[in-house]
């Protein structure tokens, strides 16, 4: 009864409370703040081909930048514990992927300081005094000041304020989440914070490209979306390559197959957008109540504020589009099929982590643990292509037909004081049923009152 009456305690909502963070890391937070939205504008300048000084200058500044991250990722996960040591391998791989592919800092540097400064300027905006809340401009207005003098057009340097929606509404979702029973799910909280990051970044898109175009017109943009199309396409079939004095050009003959991919390509890029603005948004989030618990808030990190859960809708809703688009999409692209196919493109992040957070924790109950554990983790690079979808369809199988299996299950009859086993144990037997059914009642105890779904640390 006691340790039931502590979870009892430990699942009610906890404010967290504005005291704020005080002395050398509050004046730290503030700096990495306005260098990584310094660093946004900067990546965002040297793409528009708009940058005062020279490229090697934020090539450097982006790589230092990443170190400094680094650094600051590993200070957290030495505070938090196993809470965010999640968070340097993801830098690294994430960072050494993006360099790979681009051969530049640039992109993984922007990339990681959209994240960190969602975060990061979240516990600042949830745990600040509101007296001290005034400081908190600072940061946009002197990041834009250094990024005016480093583009050459203002409208670059305004991108600093990219994640700034973004930041606010993950700050107030993880309070109300915090604060009220009733209040934002964790997933719910991701869910708007990804919002407000999408808009965003769509909004100076549709600016920028007013500025390109001259008009928002559809028939301009479709003129636009089909030039891209066959100078892709183009620039696909003139890839060859070079084995001694033969040149080989490998999709030559195949025009129609190349076109039809970049087709199919371009007709998701909205459900990629959405699902990208998801993963950075869960990133942020993650980073948030990790530096929570590290700057002394811990106490309201817990209950719902943690719990990972997909809801059986999207789970339903997941599993029908990834239906309709493979018989839509069967023998040619629809229109249908290509909806159905972004929106199984925008659910099939949350649902695999959320299927790799269950079948982990159906693992460890069974027993499993750490052995099966290690064999998964092999196993993901093996089917790399795959694994995405068959952990989001596990999810979405378990979270859709489960309750209706448990309840055409049959309940298991005990037929003991019937048959009761030879030998004279009867009443050993029945006295281990008697704790058995403690044990249950405890984990039933257990479930109910904590109720939170899989933990993504």
């Amino acid at each position: 009864m006691t340790q039931t009456t502590q979870k009892h305690e430990t699942s009610r909502p906890i404010p967290i409370p504005r005291t704020g963070i005080t002395g050398a890391p509050n004046l730290l937070l503030h700096i990495l703040l306005c260098l990584t939205s310094i660093m946004i504008a900067a990546g965002a300048a040297n793409a528009f081909d708009a940058l005062r000084v020279p490229r090697l200058a934020v090539e450097i500044f982006g790589g230092v930048l990443l170190l400094l991250i680094g650094v600051y990722f590993f200070r957290i996960g030495k505070l938090t514990g196993k809470m965010s040591r999640g968070f340097l391998p993801v830098l690294i791989f994430g960072s050494v992927l993006l360099i790979y592919l681009t051969s530049s800092t640039i992109l993984a540097a922007v990339c990681f300081s959209a994240i960190f400064y969602m975060g990061e300027g979240a516990i600042l905006l949830a745990t600040q005094p509101k007296k001290s809340l005034v400081s908190f401009p600072l940061v946009p207005l002197v990041a834009f000041g250094v990024a005016a003098l480093v583009c050459k057009e203002l409208d670059v340097a305004l991108l600093t304020l990219i994640p700034l929606p973004a930041t606010i509404a993950l700050a107030q979702g993880t309070r109300s989440s915090a604060a009220k029973e009733n209040g934002l799910t964790r997933v719910g909280v991701i869910c708007l914070t990804s919002l407000c990051f999408g808009i965003t970044v769509v909004g100076f898109g549709l600016w920028f490209l007013h500025q390109s175009l001259g008009t928002l017109e559809i028939s301009a943009i479709r003129d636009m979306l089909d030039t891209l199309r066959t100078q892709v396409t183009a620039q696909i079939l003139e890839l060859n390559l070079t084995s001694g004095q033969e040149t080989i050009y490998p999709f030559q003959g195949q025009e129609a197959l190349v076109a039809d991919t970049v087709a199919i390509t371009i007709n998701i890029l909205p459900g990629i957008f959405v699902a990208f603005c998801n993963i950075v948004a869960t990133l942020a989030q993650m980073l948030t109540l990790s530096g929570l618990t590290a700057f002394g808030f811990g106490d309201s990190v817990t209950g719902r504020v943690k719990a990972f859960r997909i809801s059986v809708v999207s789970s339903f809703v997941f599993l029908l589009a990834w239906i309709v688009a493979l018989i839509a999409n069967a023998e040619s692209t629809t229109l249908v099929g290509t909806v159905a196919e972004n929106f199984t493109i925008i659910l099939m992040p949350g649902m695999a982590l959320a299927g790799f957070l269950r079948l982990t924790i159906t693992l460890a109950k069974k027993g499993c643990a750490p052995g099966c554990l290690l064999i998964l983790v092999f196993f993901i690079p093996c089917v790399s292509t795959y694994a995405f979808i068959i952990f989001a369809m596990y999810e979405a199988i378990a979270a859709v037909f489960g309750p209706l299996v448990a309840k055409l299950k049959p309940p298991k009859n005990d037929d003991d004081h019937i048959f009761p086993p030879q030998g004279g144990q009867d009443d050993n037997n029945d006295s281990d049923d008697s704790n058995q059914n403690n044990n249950d009642n405890d984990n039933d105890n257990n479930d109910n009152t904590n109720d939170q779904g899989p933990r993504l640390f």
